[in-house]
């Protein structure tokens, strides 16, 4: 029977962008996550695109989908009523995930070990640039500088011109994943012994994981990784134009499992003009591979082969024949992908007020034992505050007369 992991967990959210993700983790899965919104709202909300290009505050397609599952409450937690208020949440929460920069809520009186006193169980996961310690901990940061200080950016882009930062805020979503993972087993734990904890992640270091071997190739080969873009460093390697877009090969460097040998077979059945002298034996030499003259004799031949063809054609036919190639996919492949929509990937949701669904991802997994649901969209902006405060506030009063 199917059910959801964590229905029995409550969250307090304090997210904005850089942690959003993580919550909405949970909340996919079952858990109560209350937003917890300052007077002025999310700052998410005021990030676009925005449905329709109707910039408000309930239109933000970014807000959208970092919060579904989500409950808001409106609370200014900078007065004495909004942090005593806090800390009565706090006695039936399970987790705090929250962004604010080092500092900031132990001068308002609602730090961890304040609030863990009043909740021993408590787990509280604190998301900033660099960290709560070291001595970058007070800078400022956004995503670009997130990726350029954990080294993703140098990565990114091409041999002749700058660094450049990928695109979609991969520094606040890799950030979010680790947040999302070190509050699992700080769940994990507490249910093992019985207490709660404090997680500090860092946005750098949580970039700087994301480096594959670059770090390796710098500590064990004194070798600082460059940017190669997608150039085509070898024949049979690179990025190539087709009938409908863009394809990528890899066949270099892999003629031992036959994906190079494979590909030249392939375009001298489908009688591409040259493609017979490809299998000359100076082919074989990696290093003849690499130079000029083979990489633009290849290009000039490969070009004709693939512009006769689909994208998706030439991955599935690809496939079969075992020759690694792939499609660069634009969005609308993607939304008309044959494998994400045989696993029924993408998900509609209603929202109030919005005339057609919204399309949004679905989970990257797939259970048979637990649930995962979209089932309500993002809040808007302090719709759950009568629902939640008043029991609170009223706790709160009665503490105050006794």
């Amino acid at each position: 029977m199917e059910s959801f992991v964590f229905s029995d967990v409550k969250i307090l959210d304090f997210t904005t962008e850089m942690g959003g993700y993580s919550t909405k983790l949970f909340a996919d899965l079952g858990a109560e996550v209350v937003k917890v919104e300052p007077p002025q709202g999310d700052s998410t909300r005021q990030k676009g695109p925005f449905y329709q290009n109707i910039k408000s505050n309930e239109t933000s397609l970014y807000y959208f989908y970092l919060n579904t599952n989500k409950k808001s409450i409106a609370l200014d937690i900078e007065t004495e009523e909004g942090q005593a208020l806090v800390k009565e949440l706090v006695k039936d929460y399970d987790i705090i995930v929250e962004n604010f920069a080092p500092g900031y809520l132990a001068s308002l009186g609602l730090d961890y070990e304040t609030l863990k006193a009043i909740n021993p169980k408590l787990i509280m996961t604190a998301i900033t640039p660099f960290g709560q310690t070291g001595p970058y901990k007070d800078y400022v940061a956004n995503d670009l500088v997130g990726v350029a200080m954990g080294g993703l950016m140098y990565l990114g882009g091409y041999p002749d011109t700058s660094p450049l930062r990928p695109y979609g805020n991969q520094g606040y979503f890799a950030t979010s994943l680790f947040a999302a993972v070190g509050t699992l087993l700080a769940l994990m734990y507490r249910d093992q012994n019985g207490i709660g904890q404090y997680i500090d992640v860092s946005m750098q270091e949580s970039v700087a994981m994301a480096l594959e071997n670059a770090i390796q190739f710098y500590d064990l080969e004194n070798v600082v990784r460059a940017r190669t873009g997608a150039e085509d460093r070898q024949a049979g390697w690179g990025l190539y134009p087709c009938a409908d877009g863009l394809v990528y090969i890899m066949t270099a460097g892999l003629s031992n499992a036959g994906g190079w040998q494979n590909l030249v077979n392939w375009m001298i059945e489908s009688g591409v003009e040259g493609a017979e002298s490809l299998n000359d034996p100076k082919w074989q030499d990696h290093e003849w591979r690499a130079t000029t003259e083979a990489r633009e004799t290849f290009m000039n031949i490969f070009t004709k082969f693939a512009a006769a063809s689909t994208k998706l054609y030439l991955y599935e036919e690809g496939q079969k024949r075992k020759v690694p190639i792939c499609p660069v996919n634009e969005l609308p492949d993607v939304l008309t992908n044959p494998q994400l929509i045989a696993r029924d990937f993408f998900k509609q949701l209603k929202h109030e007020d919005i005339e057609k669904p919204v399309i949004y991802s679905g989970p990257p997994y797939l259970f048979t034992e637990m649930e995962w649901s979209l089932r309500t969209p993002a809040p808007k902006y302090g719709q759950h505050t009568e629902e939640i405060l008043p029991q609170y506030a009223a706790h709160l009063k009665e503490g105050i007369k006794q």
